[in-house]
């Protein structure tokens, strides 16, 4: 099955954080969501211009960005701080820098999303329990 979503950045962020809230055990809270989503877009905004990574999460977690996404998104700061805190204690954000597989590739405006399910023949086991 394939799902085509389309959106700006923005909302493709959010969207794709919302998908794996479950998986990467964050509550679909659009607080935590929303930050997480945020991190992302801006270290991706910065990727443009700054090719040192450590630079770009530097830009990230600074205070101005700090402003700008708790305007963004109506917070105050004591917010932001409390829910990068829960970010961090969940292993999502670890030495200022959002884990590297939470960052999606972008090529040509796109990138993806793929599940693998791995499924075991149950069956097998029922028809022993049976015999």
């Amino acid at each position: 099955m394939e799902i085509k979503l389309t959106g700006d950045l923005d909302k493709s962020l959010k969207q794709y954080i919302r998908l794996i809230a479950p998986i990467i055990k964050l509550e679909n809270k659009n607080k935590y969501c929303n930050i997480l989503a945020l991190l992302i877009k801006y270290y991706l905004k910065y990727e443009k211009d700054i090719a040192d990574k450590d630079l770009r999460w530097r830009m990230v977690f600074h205070y101005d960005t700090m402003i700008a996404i708790c305007n963004e998104l109506g917070i105050k700061y004591n917010t932001y701080h409390s829910s990068l805190s829960n970010l961090r204690k969940r292993g999502l954000i670890k030495n200022n820098q959002v884990v590297p597989h939470l960052i999606p590739k972008i090529n040509n405006n796109t990138f993806t999303l793929n599940f693998i399910f791995n499924v075991s023949d149950t069956t097998q086991g029922q028809n022993q329990a049976n015999s």
